[in-house]
């Protein structure tokens, strides 16, 4: 068990060497690699079945070859994935199953006679899983094509005596073959059944992924001017229906461009992430802060009992981003020019809200302006 353990480490480890950047990669050739493994191993008990319960030497010399080229050949599989080379590991795997397949046949009484006809199905299962749908549709095309080439070989070329055609196998021996025949199939169906929904966890997460960066700021991860329109049209229609009263705060930070303009892009950075989070620590659970863009942010306040609970929020607000922030030694100052309105009061409609914020919150900079001057 540890050897075993050991083993599925060491592969483990060199597929993620290999493939780790690509999630969806990485998971394909965990799968196809399980595949390959159990597969071989089954097709080497086929062999060892062939050798002990077919009549004739020629067949047990058959059988220990099958047994033998698939311990080789998965070895070189299994060999190129873990070096990095997916293309030529699959394709070693689909000659090999080949191989075994029609080999198995042709040694236990021929197409369309052979109690094993049965696992070509195998073939353009794997060739799905491993290549896709359009050369999955071609194998499954081709398969019975090669078949019926075959059966006209072993039939009227003379390649097999009917006697090969009718050769007798123990009841044991069919049993065995039919069951690992349908394992083969049932192993390819499920592990393309597991691959499909690891593959669809890591596409939902990646969907969930983009979903979240569409709505969020680069810069200070705070929720962005498409979050902040969605949030009030939804905060508006449901405050229609219930009457309820918010606040929606537009906020624009003074002596920003001097800051930027003395001292680089990567000061003005650390200012606005710094600022975005002191606004965060000022509203409530359920109040939302998001930036707008440049140095512009926005509040809104979902639920205000009353104007004074805003003015201390608002309070907080000035008196959090007035504070110094310290960037390489030097003592950073910004302020905040505010524009409030309430709903319904000041606006019934997104635009009606965003123009009167927008509007009081240029009053308060003029304002603000003149008090420096």
């Amino acid at each position: 068990m540890r050897l075993i353990q050991s083993y599925s480490k060491a592969i483990l480890g060199r597929l993620q060497h290999h493939y780790g950047a690509d999630q969806f990669e990485l998971t394909h050739m965990k799968h196809s690699l399980a595949v390959q493994h159990v597969t071989v191993g089954i097709s080497f008990l086929f062999g060892i079945l062939a050798w002990s319960f077919f009549p004739r030497p020629f067949f047990h010399i058959a059988g220990a070859m099958i047994a033998l080229i698939c311990v080789v050949m998965t070895t070189a599989c299994v060999g190129l994935a873990c070096a990095g080379y997916r293309k030529a590991s699959d394709l070693i795997f689909m000659v090999l199953a080949t191989c075994v397949i029609f080999g198995g046949i042709s040694i236990s009484g021929g197409f369309p006679y052979s109690i094993s006809t049965f696992m070509t199905v195998m073939l353009p299962i794997l060739a799905l899983g491993t290549y896709g749908m359009r050369i999955g549709l071609m194998t499954a095309v081709l398969v019975p094509v090669a078949g019926g080439l075959l059966w006209y070989a072993q039939a009227f070329l003379g390649w097999a005596t009917v006697e090969y055609q009718m050769i007798e196998v123990p009841v044991i021996g069919r049993f065995l073959i039919w069951i690992i025949g349908y394992s083969l199939i049932l192993l390819a169906v499920f592990t393309k059944y597991k691959e499909t929904h690891a593959l669809q966890a890591l596409l939902d997460a990646e969907r969930e992924k983009f979903s979240q960066l569409a709505v969020t700021d680069s810069l200070t991860q705070l929720p962005n001017a498409r979050k902040f329109g969605e949030e009030l049209d939804s905060l508006i229609k449901a405050a229609r229906e219930t009457g309820q009263i918010f606040h929606v705060v537009f906020l624009d930070l003074n002596q920003f461009k001097p800051i930027n303009d003395n001292y680089g892009h990567e000061a003005g950075d650390i200012v606005l992430q710094l600022v975005g989070r002191r606004l965060t620590q000022c509203v409530r659970d359920g109040d939302l802060v998001a930036r707008l863009g440049g140095d512009e942010f926005v509040l809104i306040l979902r639920k205000s009992p009353s104007e004074q609970d805003v003015a201390d929020i608002l309070a907080r607000v000035r008196q959090k981003i007035s504070e110094a922030i310290v960037f390489n030694g030097l003592e950073l100052r910004v302020s905040a020019s505010i524009g409030l309105t309430q709903f319904p009061r000041d606006g019934a409609t997104r635009k009606e809200l965003i123009n009167a914020a927008d509007t009081r919150m240029y009053t308060d900079k003029a304002a603000s302006q003149k008090r420096r001057a």
